[in-house]
């Protein structure tokens, strides 16, 4: 079968098209041709060696497609289902064939679209556990959203909102304010600018109730001080780095005391660690798009042959929304 493949760690250069055996599940694994695989940030750590990953390796941690086969621990799954999975730290989706496990698989509903599901996994999953149970934004409180264009923050943006948040704040860079614009937020901000962080709290009347920062080194110190008193900031990715040496940035402890500001990290993963709390997620943001409550932005779908260049596109910050691999 066909794979994206990374041999050595490194850039969008080090990704080659690969013929590998067909993985073999286990009993309580589907085995699934796989449709389309999604592409998160967390690929990109995974890609540049930032998570441990071993090389050679296989990339990708979500995707879509059909069940060719179940093993004798997969019940409630059968031949011919369409299912969309997650899994955390374990890449793996972006071939022809994956061995997926039942616990981590989620049957696509008839009629949906399968891109969507892939959207609202990883990222989806993120912005709701962000703005539900790890901020519980409240009604009336103001919100700033890094990246607010990107997969995770687009979908925060409208969250946010339909948890009663009054103002929403959103960097970007300003190519991409029409669509933030779109989305409802009430002011977007450059991130490139020198003083972002100034004009956040210009712009809410001397801080946000809440920072959701998937950016780190290059943002916490300005997140926190975009923060109004007793405030609460989350930081729950890595896009400028940090990772790989442990914490994301070394900042002035200070900044918290000054404000009381609240800082914790958000690990998506431990608000699906079990199936039932894993389907219960999923089937809220499932509702929330049928709904017509949710916008998913699809922003490119690329073939295989065209992955590094879709590794491109994240990595340089150029993308709207969810990317996409078709592998079928």
């Amino acid at each position: 079968m066909r794979a994206l493949m990374a041999r050595t760690h490194g850039g969008p250069e080090v990704l080659e098209i690969a013929d590998v055996a067909p993985p073999e599940p286990a009993e309580d694994q589907l085995l699934v041709r796989v449709e389309l695989a999604g592409l998160n940030f967390s690929d990109i750590d995974h890609r540049r060696g930032e998570r441990g990953t071993p090389v050679p390796m296989i990339l990708g941690t979500e995707g879509s497609g059909r069940v060719v086969q179940t093993g004798g621990l997969t019940e409630g799954f059968a031949v011919g289902d369409r299912v969309v999975w997650w899994l955390p730290g374990t890449p793996s989706s972006c071939a022809e064939l994956a061995a997926i496990p039942a616990a981590r698989a989620i049957l696509v509903p008839d009629g949906f679209d399968p891109k969507v599901a892939v959207a609202l996994m990883l990222q989806g999953i993120t912005a709701h556990a962000l703005v539900f149970p790890i901020a519980g934004i409240e009604p009336g409180e103001s919100v700033l959203v890094h990246s607010g264009a990107g997969g995770v923050g687009h979908l925060a943006v409208q969250l946010a909102r339909l948890a009663g948040a009054e103002r929403i704040i959103a960097t970007a860079s300003p190519e991409k304010f029409g669509f933030l614009d779109e989305l409802g937020v009430d002011c977007a901000i450059d991130y490139h600018s020198n003083d972002w962080d100034a004009r956040v709290r210009a712009a809410s009347d001397g801080g946000v109730d809440v920072v959701l920062d998937g950016i780190g080194n290059s943002t916490l110190p300005g997140s926190i001080a975009s923060c109004r008193r007793r405030g609460r900031c989350i930081l729950y990715g890595y896009k400028s780095g940090g990772h790989a040496g442990g914490l994301a940035t070394a900042f002035d402890t200070g900044l918290l005391g000054r404000g009381t500001v609240f800082l914790t990290t958000g690990v998506s993963f431990l608000y699906v660690r079990d199936r039932a709390a894993l389907t219960d997620r999923v089937g809220k943001l499932f509702d929330l798009y049928r709904e017509g409550r949710l916008k998913v932005n699809i922003g490119g779908v690329y073939g295989l042959d065209e992955a590094a260049a879709a590794h491109r596109a994240l990595e340089g910050g150029t993308s709207r929304g969810k990317l996409l691999v078709e592998l079928a």
